[in-house]
């Protein structure tokens, strides 16, 4: 009966192994993002940022310029 258990439980760990390498196979290679699309979130970034401190500063002078 013990024979019979550890053989289902080593069939058990064999095929969760497998499924494990099959889902390992199915993930697609990381491809990083092209440089245009890089420098476009960056100078959106700086724009944005530019806008925030030219708010506080609008609010700081009491919304006269």
């Amino acid at each position: 009966m013990d024979n019979v258990n550890s053989r289902e439980e080593l069939e058990h760990a064999a095929m969760k192994a497998a499924e494990e390498q099959a889902q390992e196979a199915e993930k697609e290679p990381y491809v990083p993002r092209s440089k245009g699309i890089v420098s476009l979130a960056w100078v959106l970034l700086i724009l944005v940022l530019i806008g925030v401190a030219l708010y506080y500063f609008w609010i700081a002078k009491g919304g006269k310029l």
